[in-house]
């Protein structure tokens, strides 16, 4: 019975932890329900970039230099934070 509880207690954990030796490791439980929208959530700064760029090759003019600065390049934008952008149109 302990065993089936520890089973049914691993499959439900999101994220499952261990140690090995001295250093602590984290696993994500990818057959949880929860697996896939926190993937999508760590994919967030890739998918904004990505989209950026698609937006930006349809332009008529695109642009020759863009670049995104302060916390929204670091990834460590809060809700409070704004996205800074810098374009520079063709000369």
């Amino acid at each position: 019975m302990r065993d089936e509880l520890t089973f049914a207690h691993q499959k439900a954990t999101v994220v499952g932890h261990d140690m090995v030796g001295r250093t602590n490791t984290y696993r994500l439980n990818t057959e949880h329900l929860a697996a896939e929208p926190i993937l999508a959530l760590s994919r967030l700064a890739h998918s904004f970039l990505s989209r950026l760029e698609e937006h930006s090759a349809k332009w008529q003019e695109p642009s020759v230099y863009a670049a995104v600065f302060r916390s929204a390049a670091t990834g460590r934008m809060t809700l409070a934070s704004d996205i800074d952008l810098s374009w520079c149109e063709p000369t």
